[in-house]
């Protein structure tokens, strides 16, 4: 029999590329992650088929082999087909030369081993001092804690406070939400997403109290990424609404909830945060 297939197409956008005119990498994985959820929901196992079924499919093996990397201006022809007697999934991805064969969540570890970051056991070695500092802090907490930090897209080094801790985050990466739970999730992701956003760019201490006790929060963390995403007045505005219980190689955890005391909190207007 036939394998079944399937097809999409992606114009390469200069933005979804480097300063070389190169597909960026994590661009590559989320084209494949989408062309995989398509063909999955037409042969009948897409996730939330499958979680009606209380089963998951599981992800094993991975090969890459790239002639020639995409560039800006070139349309990207996935073609997706399984096997049926392996229960096995190809991608050929053809632009000009380039062929790659593998699963799409898996892709980015074959990308990884060439990144030029070094390898070894500790696999914080990657992340700016602050942020493990705040990770070895987040890890001390009790167990229902819940942080707050910024948010940005699937395969990036975002989310690296929730995941390296083992706290929960108020929302990670949005996409794999949607993976996991269905389209209908969508709405709350949005929701968290936007509350985060207005946490860190509000710049109001008073609305800051007022936001992270909607999102349900505990602590809002404020590292490398925060730091590049929104304004130092913003963040000042963080610190000045709760306490600082980390202030570590730029790193600062703040808490929110109670005071030492153990009183309800409330923002201090005047004064500097320091």
């Amino acid at each position: 029999m036939t394998p079944a297939r399937h097809t999409e197409s992606f114009p390469i956008r200069a933005y979804e590329c480097d300063p070389h005119g190169r597909l960026l990498p994590r661009t590559l994985c989320l084209l494949l992650q989408e062309t995989a959820a398509a063909h999955a929901l037409e042969l009948g196992v897409a996730v939330e088929t499958l979680l009606d079924r209380g089963v998951a499919w599981v992800l094993s093996q991975l090969s890459v082999t790239v002639d020639r990397w995409p560039v800006a201006g070139e349309t990207l022809l996935i073609e997706q087909h399984d096997r049926e007697l392996l229960g096995r999934i190809d991608i050929e991805l053809v632009t000009g030369l380039l062929v790659i064969a593998g699963l799409p969540h898996l892709v980015w570890m074959g990308f990884n081993q060439f990144s030029g970051r070094s390898l070894g056991l500790d696999g914080m070695e990657w992340m700016h001092p602050g942020d493990r500092a705040i990770v070895r802090h987040l890890r001390l907490l009790p167990t229902e804690t819940t942080v707050v930090e910024s948010v940005g897209g699937a395969y990036t080094e975002y989310a690296r406070f929730s995941a390296y801790s083992g706290v929960p985050a108020v929302i990670g990466w949005e996409n794999h939400e949607m993976v996991w739970r269905g389209h209908e999730v969508t709405g709350e992701t949005n929701r968290r997403s936007e509350l985060v956003r207005e946490i860190y760019s509000c710049g109001d201490p008073v609305r800051v109290l007022a936001l992270v006790e909607e999102a349900g929060a505990s602590v809002v963390a404020i590292g490398a990424l925060e730091r590049k995403d929104y304004a130092e007045e913003s963040l000042a505005s963080i610190r000045q609404a709760g306490e600082v219980v980390l202030n570590e190689d730029g790193g600062f955890l703040v808490r929110f909830g109670v005071d030492s005391e153990g009183a309800p909190q409330e923002a201090e207007l005047e004064g500097d945060d320091g």
